[in-house]
């Protein structure tokens, strides 16, 4: 199944769910979280960007396009997905593991944010989410989404 589902990049709890044409899943994570972030799919990784800027309370929706992120795309064979590193009012470092051009697999270290921060993946709008709200979820382990049409059985 690894191939139609897509993992959760962080430990936390699902603060944001946006369904549509592109959707999105946040996920706080708060001080006592692991701050590890692990890649949701098998795949390369097609563009990582560093975007400078505040330090906001990462749990509010606003801090995902003002604060200081990483950008990080990846292509898998059926889909491409992206994962934005967020910085929060005490996390002050992000850490990115991997380059353009990278191979990942799926549950593989992708990275770290430094204390309290949020991360945000982004997905395209045929796959069906499966996490709720105030959902606690776990990097690696956690299946957040599918492909339904490739689902087996």
């Amino acid at each position: 199944m690894s191939g139609t589902s897509v993992l959760s990049p962080a430990e936390g709890r699902v603060c944001a769910i946006e369904r549509g044409a592109s959707q999105k899943i946040s996920i706080f994570l708060s001080l006592w979280d692991n701050h590890v972030n692990r890649s949701p799919i098998a795949g390369r990784v097609e563009r990582v960007l560093h975007t400078p800027g505040r330090h906001l309370p990462a749990l509010f929706g606003r801090a995902g396009r003002r604060n200081e992120n990483n950008w990080i795309s990846i292509r898998g064979e059926q889909f491409e997905v992206g994962v934005r590193q967020i910085a929060g009012t005490v996390a002050r470092r992000i850490l990115c593991d991997c380059r353009e051009g990278d191979r990942l697999e799926q549950g593989q270290r992708l990275g770290e944010i430094l204390f309290g921060s949020r991360v945000e993946l982004n997905l395209p709008g045929h796959l069906e989410i499966l996490v709720r709200m105030g959902q606690r979820v776990e990097a690696g382990k956690t299946v957040v989404a599918v492909h339904p049409e490739l689902v087996e059985g």
